[in-house]
């Protein structure tokens, strides 16, 4: 077989097939421009809807932490104020304890007001405040106190 020796651009089909060849490309480009345009519609879509529900979750999320940050708050103070309010029962019975001593017999040793002032035990403390009110002596009242002081 023999070859062409001639351009087929300069001929009227190959022009003709160029021409065609143009507008299918014109066309495809047309298409595919067309669908990147509806894929970015989309993706803005679908980011707009992610955004949409990440805030949602977001503001979920921030309400959840603001509710549990505020219960915790709420316990917090309300543990403070029984941890207050048994502090200062216990400064009040061991005020009271000593107080009674002083009245039945005089000034308290700074070792027996120490021992009394160290107690934590708010029944322990009620219990020394009775007995100070009923020991007949400072003496009885010590060895009452190191019983109690006494790990039992």
């Amino acid at each position: 077989m023999a070859p062409l020796l001639f351009d087929l651009a300069d001929t009227v089909a190959g022009q003709e097939l160029i021409r065609i060849g143009y507008e299918q490309g014109l066309e495809q480009g047309r298409i595919q421009a067309k669908l990147l345009g509806e894929l970015e519609k989309a993706r803005k879509e679908v980011m707009e809807i992610l955004e949409d529900r990440f805030n949602r979750v977001y503001a979920i999320g921030e309400d959840i932490f603001k509710t549990g940050l505020q219960e915790g708050i709420k316990q917090g103070a309300r543990k403070g104020l029984i941890q207050a309010e048994l502090k200062g029962e216990r400064q009040k019975a061991r005020e009271d304890v000593i107080d009674i001593l002083e009245a039945r017999f005089g000034q308290v040793l700074p070792k027996v007001s120490d021992a009394v002032n160290e107690l934590v035990d708010l029944s322990r403390l009620k219990t020394l405040l009775k007995q100070a009110a009923l020991v007949k002596s400072i003496d009885e009242f010590v060895a009452v106190l190191e019983q109690t002081q006494s790990p039992n």
